[in-house]
């Protein structure tokens, strides 16, 4: 049930008088210490995304050789900065899976590939979005809804305790 008469427990008053004139200002008195730090603040908002940097080279086997004297016969001519060749003879050959990566003027040895499985990786960034879609074709217009009930309403009056108060009124204007 709902009640009908709520004290709001604020004094009513009548409107504010004239400001008063003022007497002359006193000396003013010595600075006090430097008082204690405060709490640290809330975090700042997070600044916007920096531009993306460039491409890096992507894991890819340029050459594959049967030896590395093979690889080494063809180094010059064959092989770019950072490309990767890697030894594919045989499961006997101590050399077979090496994997190599050229830096500078020499081959370097990466990795022997053969024999146990390797660790998985992290799992790799989320790619850039890609570019927005064309707008769709506009849908049509929905059936217009019912209209609602008429609501309370709230009444303020000065009650007999001088207190404001509000009285509750039905929507066909009667009070409970």
């Amino acid at each position: 049930m709902l009640q009908s008469d709520i004290n709001l427990g604020v004094i009513a008053r009548g409107p504010k008088g004239e400001t008063g004139a003022t007497g002359p200002a006193g000396k003013t008195g010595e600075q006090g210490p430097q008082g204690e730090q405060g709490p640290r603040g809330p975090q700042g908002e997070r600044g916007p995304q920096g531009l993306q940097g460039p491409a890096g080279k992507g894991f890819n086997v340029d050459k594959t050789y049967p030896s590395i004297a093979e690889m080494n016969a063809h180094f010059a001519d064959d092989i770019k900065e950072g490309d990767m060749a890697i030894i594919s003879s045989n499961v006997d050959d101590p050399d077979n899976a090496k994997l190599f990566i050229r830096s500078g003027n020499e081959m370097k040895l990466l990795t022997d590939m053969s024999g146990a499985q390797g660790i998985k990786g992290d799992k790799g960034d989320q790619g850039v979005a890609g570019p927005q879609g064309e707008p769709g074709t506009e849908g049509k217009q929905g059936p217009q809804g019912e209209r609602g009930p008429v609501g309370y309403t709230y009444q303020p009056y000065i009650a007999d305790d001088g207190n404001w108060h509000v009285k509750l009124v039905n929507p066909d204007g009667t009070t409970n």
